[in-house]
């Protein structure tokens, strides 16, 4: 059970370093069975995005060409009547004509990488 509205933020058809995106807020309301029903609220606002510069990104899959894109995510989550506020800092890895080839965030000091692992067709 999932409800959906909105967009992370705009991607154009090419991206230049140093270009600003257009943020914006996505909204949730789902359902998780974790030994108990869950009922989440989220509202996550895309902030400060920015194509901040191209390099090259290592993975099981192999190396890639990427833009490097850097954002604030802010908002609430709430679950089953408690909400909790959070801000965090994000950098995205994006090839052109692949997709997100790496994703990297740090929640409550641990860090967080998500890396493509393998291509299928390509």
């Amino acid at each position: 059970e999932m409800a959906r509205g909105g967009y992370m933020f705009k991607v154009p058809g090419k991206l230049i370093v140093g270009q600003t995106l257009e943020g914006s807020t996505v909204n949730q309301k789902y359902v998780m069975y974790i030994m108990g029903k869950y009922n989440y609220t989220t509202s996550f606002a895309y902030n400060n995005v920015k194509v901040d510069r191209e390099e090259d990104y290592e993975t099981l899959a192999g190396t890639f060409h990427c833009y490097v894109i850097t954002y604030d995510i802010s908002g609430t989550m709430s679950a089953n009547g408690q909400s909790a506020n959070f801000s965090v800092p994000v950098t995205m890895w994006v090839a052109p004509g692949i997709g997100v080839v790496c994703y990297h965030y740090i929640s409550s000091g641990i860090p967080y990488y998500i890396e493509l692992c393998e291509l299928e067709g390509i």
